[in-house]
């Protein structure tokens, strides 16, 4: 058998396919509708259900970010204490949310670092003297710049995620738009 006028494009991998598909908007629309469905466990083919709890559990860690103000408005208001309970109380949710096996290895990896930020966060807090605790005082910009840095590195790490499964699953209202930009900005490089 001989295949004639037969082209082989090397641009033609799944991902080339997908990103094609997902331009598409009848695409866009099927990818969502497949996203939610599976996230929900409604797809049922010969027998086998299909379900991908990682959706749901990267949904609700980014939910927990998203709905803590420690993440996004701890100012010269904020108390050092109800900003550590907060920050220790999302700490261990998504430690919790972020248990067992994970199908992707790259939203684990991202989880993990968020886990990590705060960790490192926690730890240089709780080393903190009393007075670099009150944020209205000159030694209380490092307890400032900690959190700071934290949520810097917990955005970067939402973003990555947001790029990676689709605003349709992570949406978070918090995202500061310049993390945004450049984490879409590194992706298409």
């Amino acid at each position: 058998m001989t295949l004639n006028n037969f082209h082989v494009d090397a641009k033609m991998t799944g991902d080339f396919l997908l990103n094609r598909f997902k331009k598409n908007p009848l695409g866009k629309q099927l990818i969502q509708i497949g996203r939610q469905a599976v996230a929900h466990g409604n797809i049922k083919i010969s027998g086998i259900e299909l379900k991908d709890p990682d959706l749901n559990r990267l949904h609700d860690i980014v939910n927990e970010i998203d709905s803590r103000r420690v993440f996004y408005n701890c100012d010269d208001d904020e108390n050092p204490k109800y900003a550590m309970d907060s920050l220790y109380a999302a700490r261990d949710k998504i430690r919790d949310l972020s248990k067992g096996v994970w199908a992707d290895q790259c939203c684990e990896s991202c989880i993990k670092l968020i886990s990590d930020s705060l960790e490192t966060c926690c730890t240089k807090a709780e080393c903190l003297n009393p007075d670099e605790l009150n944020i209205g005082s000159q030694e209380g910009k490092q307890f400032m710049g900690i959190i700071s840095d934290m949520r810097v590195a917990v955005w970067f790490c939402v973003a990555a995620l947001q790029e990676r499964v689709g605003s349709s699953i992570i949406n978070p209202i918090h995202l500061p738009d310049k993390i945004s930009e450049r984490v879409k900005e590194m992706y298409t490089i």
